[in-house]
């Protein structure tokens, strides 16, 4: 049997990324933090395979960070995490491929503009570099918190991760289309903020030097900076999530140019 053929409007077109980021773990969690809030930006291109399916490879850098301090709430859990007073924040660096699907087709051909507004899904994969630091409470300076294996273990600052997100694009002409984006990114490490969900606070004979005993606790309840900070809580939970990985959002504008289409066939 023979179908009618119809023209296919296959494009290429690259983008901009500019918004801001979120992360969740064990620090930032239950409650929302606007302080949290950090810039992401991104580079993008895309490949328009049909109407409704594209594929986009991206380019993203964002910045996530979280502050026991800055928790909202007076019940004996948000109470125990401001007493733990730990803060780090990380550069994130990733690149990342997903598959767009389109809810209204994308039939744009030429300069005819067929739907304007295009509300689409995707999910995908890609991998990061993070290194999580803080700042020294003595020395006021940035320190990087992985080398001082806080948790007593060594782990990768490379980590894959999975995009899920919905968007909404409209055309302001052939060429030129600008939207909504937002998404998760579901990691496979819990280190992001530099704590296990599971980890215990460690011995303080355990740690490497003077720096990792001063930064593995920074509870408002201790009295000595580098031994005590240790010794009276040995043992006890340090990390809160220990149910998922840490994950981190982004969301803001996006604006699409189209670079070359040619037509195709489908049946």
């Amino acid at each position: 049997m023979i179908y009618p053929q119809k023209n296919l409007a296959q494009s290429i077109n690259i983008g901009l990324f500019s918004g801001g980021s979120y992360y969740y773990g064990d620090i930032v969690n239950y409650s929302l933090q606007s302080e949290s809030v950090k810039p992401s930006l991104g580079l993008f291109a895309s490949y328009q395979v049909s109407p409704s399916i594209s594929v986009r490879a991206n380019l993203m850098y964002c910045r996530v960070f979280g502050a026991d301090s800055n928790l909202k709430g007076n019940s004996s859990e948000t109470k125990w995490q401001r007493d733990r007073n730990l803060a780090f924040y990380s550069d994130i660096f990733e690149v990342s491929g997903v598959m767009e699907y389109n809810f209204i087709k994308d039939n744009t051909k030429g300069g005819y503009v067929r739907n304007r507004y295009i509300p689409y899904a995707f999910v995908g994969i890609g991998a990061f570099y993070f290194e999580p630091k803080a700042i020294h409470p003595i020395t006021g300076d940035p320190i990087e918190l992985r080398p001082l294996k806080l948790n007593g273990v060594s782990y990768s600052p490379i980590a894959l991760d999975i995009p899920l997100g919905i968007g909404f694009r409209c055309y302001v002409n052939s060429d030129l289309q600008i939207g909504l984006e937002m998404s998760a990114r579901y990691t496979s490490t819990s280190y992001l903020d530099d704590i296990d969900g599971k980890a215990k606070y460690p011995d303080a004979s355990n740690l490497p030097n003077d720096d990792a005993r001063i930064m593995v606790s920074r509870n408002k309840n201790s009295m000595n900076p580098i031994t005590q900070i240790v010794s009276n809580f040995s043992g006890k939970p340090r990390g809160k999530i220990d149910y998922i990985n840490d994950l981190f959002f982004v969301y803001g504008i996006t604006v699409l140019y189209k670079i070359s289409s040619h037509f195709g066939r489908f049946y």
